[in-house]
């Protein structure tokens, strides 16, 4: 077991790596989070979208 899955947990180990992925955009030019746009781009591979245009639209149609 990998030493960051015994600190962090199994639930955890994802977000853990995201995290530790150093966001170099300019500060205060950003709408959203860069953890926000993995997740998207993440599910959105999960789920079958092919391209940015199909992630953008994932992502509309699931915004609460």
């Amino acid at each position: 077991m990998l030493e960051s899955t015994r600190k962090f947990g199994k639930n955890q180990y994802l977000f853990h790596c995201f995290l530790s992925i150093d966001d170099r955009r300019v500060g205060g030019r950003c709408t959203y989070s860069l953890l926000t746009i993995l997740v998207i781009v993440l599910c959105g591979l999960i789920c079958g979208c092919d391209g940015w245009k199909a992630m953008a639209l994932f992502a509309k149609t699931r915004r609460r």
